[in-house]
């Protein structure tokens, strides 16, 4: 995927299944009374979590559709810095996954 569009985009549907992720309870079948936290409700940190990544899967979503019609792609970061983070960037899937075992594990440790 070379396009920004298209990048993009398959970042907003990371984000919307990673949002679907959270939508349920946070219920370990063997240790739910050991102390999780949301055990019995949707993962929430002063709000919804899921709700605040639906939101930005349609942000995300929006600037695609801007990528869409102003495409303004001129190639490659020219910098090093700008290579190593586009290289970073290039696998929202693995940036998504990292952050959904991260939260899990957290959400294990500090309950």
């Amino acid at each position: 995927m070379r396009s920004r569009r298209n990048r993009t985009v398959f970042a907003a549907v990371v984000i919307f299944v990673m949002a679907l992720s959270f939508a349920s309870v946070n219920g370990w079948w063997y240790v739910s009374n050991f102390g999780v936290p949301w055990s019995n409700s949707f993962p929430k940190w002063r709000w919804s979590l899921t709700t605040a990544l639906l939101e930005l899967s349609v942000v995300v979503l929006v600037v695609a559709a801007w990528f869409n019609f102003v495409d303004t792609d001129d190639g490659p970061p020219k910098t090093r810095i700008g290579a190593r983070l586009a290289r970073i960037v290039q696998s929202p899937l693995a940036i998504a996954t990292w952050l959904l075992v991260t939260m899990e594990v957290a959400s294990l440790t500090l309950g």
